[in-house]
């Protein structure tokens, strides 16, 4: 499956290009998807100092010189985050995202939605175990944002989300930017990585 035109992500990329002072707030999603490596990568590409929500102590080394600690309101990082002119989350809970609401942050959350548990769902179609308890019917993010006071938006192309990405950056709120993904071809890929 190719990957998204860069022309669709320009307005992302170009926070990220302008950003002077990022700073990088990493939820527990992060463990969950095992990107952790590749998040410490990304920040130290973008040389940003990263904050851990408590349940994800340890994504980045304690010893690591990016690691800024774990976000809990205190003043070291209220002023680091204060500064940032670019602040990216990453994996984070609803709970966290009541928060941002609360605290009137110009966040910008994308969840990937694909209505099923991708991962175990490829396990048993590959194996040929009956699907079960994998189909999760999908969650109104539009709703769910709403009731936390936030904006919220559902998408399912690359335009509609670079359009989403644009509108949302502009509001300077809370957004959740819903993006429909189709898994059908999940099997297919997980066959073609196994093969590299």
């Amino acid at each position: 499956m190719p990957g998204p035109d860069r022309s669709d992500l320009k307005p992302a990329l170009d926070m990220l290009g302008k950003a002077k002072r990022p700073v990088l707030i990493a939820g527990l999603g992060v463990y969950w998807c095992g990107a952790s490596v590749e998040f410490v990568e990304f920040a130290e590409r973008l040389g940003a100092p990263v904050f851990t929500t408590t349940k994800c102590k340890g994504l980045i080394p304690e010893d690591h010189p990016l690691r800024a600690g774990c976000i809990i309101g205190g003043l070291i990082e209220r002023k680091l985050v204060m500064e940032a002119d670019l602040i990216i989350t990453v994996g984070l809970s609803v709970a966290e995202l009541q928060t941002a609401q609360r605290e009137n942050l110009p966040i910008v959350v994308v969840v990937f939605d694909d209505k099923e548990i991708g991962l175990i769902r490829v396990k048993q179609e590959i194996k040929g175990i009956p699907l079960h308890g994998v189909q999760l019917g999908g969650i109104d993010w539009e709703k769910l944002a709403q009731s936390f006071g936030a904006d919220g938006v559902t998408v399912d192309t690359e335009q509609a989300l670079s359009n989403a990405l644009k509108a949302a950056v502009q509001s300077k709120g809370t957004t959740v930017i819903s993006v429909r993904i189709d898994a059908s071809g999940y099997v297919a890929q997980f066959n073609a990585l196994r093969e590299l």
